[in-house]
């Protein structure tokens, strides 16, 4: 594999056979302790930990101390154990780490589970290497600059994927949003997540964390959390927390494979991949946007879906009317089912089930009966604005959200368009809330089929 750098090519040393046959590097997840019982090998986990000492920098200590003051200030309730938790292991020094955990897990509910979540060098380095090389390919002048300070490039896009990817594991602590299953928080190269017996709504006041989604004085709220708390049990949940960990490992070690961005030459494609990873992390930061917002500003929540639309189909894995397609995403889920473990099943199958009955919908809100065929398509006008097209009612469906979505860009050239017109005019405009939980499927799609990131390739 060779990199192009100005007019001559730079070899690197491994081959794209040393890469594809290397032990893959990922997350690793250990359950710790449960309740105030540790695992002795959780602990031994915590020695592969880049420490915290006190020979760390004070710049970094007094950065983390911080944070952890404003973390405190911000919550208006006197020190909740969510705000301890994401607080304290943050700055704890190693020698404190134990002590802290320990005491962490001897308040709150005693079938709390606590796991560490180790994320392998390997793929932190893979993603530093990435942006040099870009850097290298595509600001030279600013690297032969003599007060030159670093690879800057793209550095705070991708916030997520550089903070041990603590991001990409927090969906499953939302899947009952806004009820949330445990907290999440990052320390150098691993994750630490406390996994609740009992779920909690989000927290009220200022948001301090990710999971922070929902305001019990929300008008209204009382009528939509009894029915979600609790509905799967802390082990189905923890099942599928490990299976969601061991298929994000599994796609950022394609995400970070070199190998995967090099043109037929062998040529390695540095913006190529930094895209992808962005792409990625966009999808991510997106999804879990969603699942956070639920019942509390579904607006935006279809707003977020629209970008995740735009992110899928930009990245070739999708566009509006295929994503859309009612029949043929039904269809790709009863495919996969049979391969999923029943826990994981029995986690994602209600929400994602939930999202196709919205999807579904979409058109009992196509209210003109006569602008149906006999055989339920939906009459059009053309885009010439001469005659009508019958169109099928699954492409129907995404043809109008993209309508829908392109609105948002506002209505005056779509309001001189006659086919968006006859959208418009054809349907009320009513979309089912969990419409936007297609966030769901979208992931466990991807996450199951990781290969699918990679339309242009099927090495």
């Amino acid at each position: 594999m060779k990199v192009r750098q100005g007019s001559g090519d730079v070899w690197l040393f491994k081959t794209v056979e040393e890469y594809l046959n290397a032990a893959k590097p990922g997350i690793r997840l250990s359950l710790i302790a449960r309740g105030t019982d540790f695992d002795a090998h959780g602990l031994q986990r915590l020695t592969h930990l880049i420490p915290i000492t006190d020979t760390t920098s004070p710049e970094r200590l007094q950065g983390l101390a911080e944070f952890r003051r404003q973390q405190v200030a911000m919550s208006l309730e006197d020190e909740p154990l969510w705000n301890r938790f994401v607080g304290e292991l943050q700055i704890a020094l190693d020698s404190e780490l134990e002590n802290s955990l320990r005491d962490l897990q001897s308040h709150g509910d005693a079938q709390d589970s606590l796991w560490l979540a180790e994320c392998d060098p390997v793929l932190m380095r893979r993603l530093g290497v990435m942006r040099t090389l870009f850097a290298q390919r595509f600001t030279a002048d600013a690297i032969r600059a003599e007060n030159f300070g670093g690879f800057g490039a793209a550095r705070y896009l991708m916030l997520n994927s550089t903070a041990m990817f603590t991001l990409y594991l927090q969906p499953p602590l939302l899947l009952d949003s806004p009820w949330v299953g445990g907290y999440a928080v990052s320390r150098l190269n691993a994750t630490f997540i406390r996994a609740l017996h009992r779920m909690e709504p989000g927290r009220v006041g200022v948001w301090t964390d990710p999971l922070d989604s929902f305001k019990p004085g929300y008008a209204g709220g009382s009528g939509f959390i009894s029915p979600i708390q609790n509905r799967q049990d802390l082990a189905t949940r923890e099942e599928f927390l490990r299976w969601w960990t061991r298929h994000v490992s599994e796609l950022l070690w394609l995400v970070t494979n070199p190998t995967r961005f090099v043109d037929a030459t062998g040529t390695y494609s540095p913006n190529e991949h930094l895209g992808t990873v962005l792409t990625v992390e966009r999808i991510f930061v997106t999804a879990v946007e969603i699942m956070r917002l639920r019942t509390r500003d579904e607006v935006l929540r279809k707003i977020l879906l629209f970008q995740l639309l735009d992110l899928l189909e930009g990245h070739g894995m999708g566009n509006f009317v295929d994503n859309l397609h009612h029949d043929k995403q039904r269809a790709l889920w009863s495919a996969m089912k049979p391969g999923l473990p029943e826990p994981v099943t029995r986690a994602i199958e209600p929400v994602i089930d939930g999202a196709f009955q919205a999807l579904k919908s979409i058109e009992e809100e196509f209210w003109r009966p006569s602008a149906r065929t006999a055989e339920g398509h939906l009459l059009i006008d053309k885009k010439e604005g001469v005659g009508q097209e019958a169109i099928e009612i699954n492409r129907a469906r995404g043809e109008y959200i993209k309508v829908f979505r392109n609105s948002h860009h506002g209505f005056k050239d779509i309001a001189n368009n006659p086919r968006n017109l006859s959208y418009l005019a054809s349907h009320t405009g009513s979309l089912d809330d969990r419409l936007a939980d297609l966030a769901w499927w979208y992931l466990i799609r991807l996450l199951n089929n990781p290969e699918s990131l990679f339309p242009w390739s099927r090495r």
